[in-house]
């Protein structure tokens, strides 16, 4: 489950998300395309931290080759992917990871909502890519999204700024 400020006048409001052991326990491949209003709830996020600190932020970024980034974050020279695992596959997470690498982004975050399917994704993860490249590469649950907005201003020696949607506490 995700909680949010999305109901009416800014009211908490809960979604319940079917993971990736749901879909397998179902028998079903999780669907493909963009996200609905958590994964956009999640972009926003992502780029209001960014924004707060000094980054420009431009949500599905068409990459050029084929892919699309759900958040790309640049400041001066670095550049910044983001991507956000709803209910995906591992397979389709490194695909998007690579296409960013390909890309020539300096650091890839991959946020995910599954715990599980960031496990099997780490997994997976761990022969496809050069060590120069897996440095570049930082996988995260929702839970320590604030994790990566520190990750974020430190990839250009910043100091970090927190909205306060993502304040601990």
């Amino acid at each position: 489950e995700i909680e949010t400020r999305l109901g009416a006048a800014g009211r908490r409001t809960i979604f319940f998300v079917q993971t990736f052991t749901a879909f397998e326990l179902l028998g079903k491949e999780p669907p493909p395309g963009r996200g609905g209003s958590i994964h956009r709830h999640i972009q926003h996020l992502i780029e209001e931290g960014a924004a707060a600190n000094g980054f420009a932020a431009q949500c599905e970024y068409d990459l050029g080759n084929g892919g699309i980034v759900d958040v790309h974050l640049e400041k001066g020279d670095h550049r910044v992917a983001v991507e956000i695992a709803i209910a995906s596959r591992p397979s389709r997470e490194i695909a998007h990871i690579k296409n960013a690498i390909v890309a020539g982004y300096d650091r890839v975050f991959d946020v995910f909502v599954d715990q599980r399917l960031l496990d099997r994704t780490q997994e997976a993860l761990s022969g496809g890519f050069s060590a120069e490249n897996r440095e570049k590469i930082q996988l995260l649950h929702m839970s320590k999204l604030n994790e990566l907005i520190f990750g974020i201003a430190s990839a250009v020696g910043g100091r970090v700024n927190l909205p306060a949607a993502l304040e601990p506490g």
